[in-house]
């Protein structure tokens, strides 16, 4: 099965190869891949490509925030690099991070990270930032900073579900910091002050 983040593009084949199976990827996917000997799973992105050898992994591949990596809970996957013809076989519950051009692993530091798929955002000891950075991927909305200096998120740990919508999580920041926002329901943007 395949989770697809908002904003994110998929290109896949009505009918896989006899010999492979193939996937391209823009933006972030969570997949759970039946294991196939006979033909191989790849998940193609710009700069790598990930070898799945039957699994559940989360794939990242935003070329606007130049933000590609791999996250990998259980089975084996294969990562390789366009940019330096590198490959990783990954360890279970580990991430590789594409970084000035090389693959890097490391333990996976907060699964909660990755529970999308079910509809929880998890902001951990996160700027405020990197805070609208996710909340724009998962709300497909615009935030826009219009304040010299971030707004301080005074909490570590916050989870979110995204049912409840975008104003509810504004509102939840809101309680732990000291900004105010517009939200621009038709262009689509919201506006930090």
């Amino acid at each position: 099965s395949m989770y697809i983040n908002s904003g994110s593009h998929v290109i896949y084949p009505s009918d896989f190869d006899k010999d492979k199976r193939e996937i391209l990827v823009e933006g972030e996917v969570y997949l759970e891949v039946a294991k196939d000997p006979k033909r191989p799973f790849f998940v193609k992105t710009k700069d790598f490509d990930v070898k799945v050898l039957g699994t559940h992994f989360n794939v990242i591949a935003d070329e606007a925030k130049n933000l590609f990596s791999t996250a990998l809970f259980r089975g084996k996957v294969a990562v390789l690099s366009h940019l330096s013809d590198e490959s990783v076989l990954m360890d279970e519950n580990s991430v590789v991070n594409l970084k000035n051009g090389h693959l890097q692993m490391v333990p996976i530091e907060d699964p909660d990270e990755y529970r999308w798929p079910e509809g929880i955002i998890t902001l951990n000891r996160m700027s405020f930032d990197q805070i609208a950075e996710k909340l724009e991927r998962y709300y497909n909305v615009k935030i826009v900073i219009e304040r010299s200096e971030l707004p301080v998120i005074k909490y570590q740990s916050c989870k979110i579900r995204v049912s409840d919508g975008i104003n509810h999580a504004m509102q939840l920041l809101q309680m732990a910091s000291d900004f105010t926002y517009t939200y621009d329901e038709i262009e689509n943007i919201i506006r930090i002050k």
